[in-house]
């Protein structure tokens, strides 16, 4: 392992957490992000934030979704409703 700055270490550190991710991918990751334009880091930053904030697993199925279970429930009533 080579001796980065610690904040350059701690991206890698980071990185490593995630399934699948070796120290190596790792450190092409952090290289690639670090090199990667303004725009670019922020739409994954906020692409990453957004995500988080909106996509949950849903009660039904366990896919994931963007759809709130309460309304979705709603909506199926209203559908059975109308077509029952």
């Amino acid at each position: 392992m080579q001796n980065y700055v610690p904040s350059y270490q701690k991206i890698i550190d980071e990185l490593n957490k995630l399934p699948g991710i070796g120290p190596k991918s790792a450190e092409r990751i952090a290289s690639y992000i670090l090199r990667s334009s303004e725009e670019d880091f922020s739409e994954l930053i906020n692409s990453l934030i957004d995500g988080r904030k909106k996509i949950k697993k849903c009660k039904i199925c366990f896919n994931l979704s963007e759809m709130n279970y309460v309304i979705f429930v709603k909506m199926f009533q209203e559908i059975l409703r109308l077509y029952v």
